[in-house]
């Protein structure tokens, strides 16, 4: 197994054979944390959206993006985030997702964020894994927080700080 020596590699698309050991925790010169887990689900990942732990039959590091294999709490938010994608991470396939700081990829978001907004992930019976602004009772899903206004259905890298992903 590989080890990480700068942020380069973080962003490179997922790779069927793992070059680090799932689970590796990686810190940034800038305080960012990231982790290196395997998609379980059956869908591909999307670089700028959370990915759920994959609950259904956990592993360290095992991430989806699948309905039925994430947890949906209070007013339809997905919990527990387990970190933002930072590739596409096809199924069964290894990559980097972020848990901490300011964001290294654009976040997907509804279109509707401002500045200082609390971010949730949009859940429901099919979740889109997108960012939206918390509503009242879902303030214990806040993931991120938005640096600045989103432009059109996106938050530019350095424009939200992610506080509250669980990780591997």
């Amino acid at each position: 197994m590989g080890y990480i020596i700068d942020d380069k590699g973080l962003t490179a698309a997922g790779t069927s054979s793992p070059l680090y050991e799932q689970g590796q925790v990686h810190r940034d010169s800038k305080g960012r944390e990231f982790f290196y887990g395997k998609n379980e689900g059956t869908a591909s990942t999307v670089a700028g959206q959370a990915v759920g732990a994959f609950l259904t039959t956990p592993a360290v590091g095992a991430v989806s993006m699948l309905a039925t294999t994430v947890v949906e709490c209070g007013l339809g938010s997905v919990m527990p985030v387990a970190g933002i994608a930072l590739s596409v991470v096809a199924e069964d396939e290894f990559g980097w997702f972020q848990t901490k700081g300011v964001n290294l990829v654009a976040l997907v978001t509804d279109g509707g964020v401002a500045e200082g907004d609390g971010l949730v992930v949009d859940g429901g019976a099919t979740p889109t894994f997108d960012f939206d602004t918390a509503i009242a009772g879902e303030e214990h899903g806040i993931v991120a927080y938005a640096l600045a206004d989103d432009t059109s259905t996106s938050l530019a890298v350095g424009d939200a700080r992610i506080v509250n992903c669980m990780g591997p």
